[in-house]
């Protein structure tokens, strides 16, 4: 009877441990995907703040290049 009760503490532990666990692992992914999902957004503003300034640079060098 000791033996079968130990049995069945274990294993009701262990469910416990694999949905604690199972949890961790969602949580985990979930905030990686956020942070990739943030990194992409400001990589890609990055982006186009820098080909707004090469627009710009061009434009400076087309009215530089009127003058002369």
């Amino acid at each position: 009877m000791v033996q079968a009760r130990n049995n069945l503490i274990h294993e009701d532990s262990y469910e416990k441990q694999w949905k604690r666990l199972k949890e961790i692992v969602d949580y985990v992914l979930t905030e990686l995907q956020i942070s990739c999902l943030n990194a992409q957004d400001s990589a890609q503003n990055k982006l186009q703040d820098w080909l707004k300034g090469v627009d710009h640079n061009l434009q400076e060098v087309k009215v530089l290049r009127a003058w002369v």
